[in-house]
C-alpha cells in the first residue's frame, strides 16, 4: 500500500484519475489487481488495463491522499509462481474549465 498526497495550487477545480503502466508482456500483469481509494471512491483495475478511473473532483486549494494497494487473487495459479512485473500507478489531474 502507497499514498500519494495530491494537492490542487490552482483557483479552479480539477478532475483525479488512477491508472497504471506495466510491460503487457508480463503474464503477470494481467493478473495482479489494483485499487485507488480518495474518500470514499474507490476504483479497481488490474495493471494491463491502461484506462485512466475517475476519483472526483478536488476543490482549488484542497489537498486529499490518494491510497493504491496491489493483491494477486488467490484464485491465480501456480503457474505465475517466480514470476515479476514491474508497473507505475499514477493520479493524472486535469484543470476544469473555471
Amino acid at each position: 500500500m502507497v499514498t500519494a498526497k495530491v494537492t490542487n495550487t490552482t483557483n479552479v477545480p480539477v478532475s483525479l484519475f488512477a491508472l497504471s503502466s506495466t510491460d503487457p508482456s508480463a503474464p503477470l500483469s494481467s493478473q495482479v489487481a489494483w485499487t485507488a481509494q480518495r474518500g470514499d471512491v474507490t476504483v479497481t483495475s488490474v495493471l494491463t488495463n491502461t484506462d485512466a478511473h475517475a476519483l472526483g473532483t478536488l476543490a482549488a486549494g484542497e489537498t486529499a491522499p490518494v491510497t493504491f494497494t496491489l493483491s494477486l487473487p488467490a484464485a491465480v495459479g501456480n503457474e505465475y509462481q517466480g514470476q515479476t512485473a514491474s508497473a507505475s500507478l499514477f493520479v493524472r489531474v486535469t484543470q476544469q474549465s473555471p
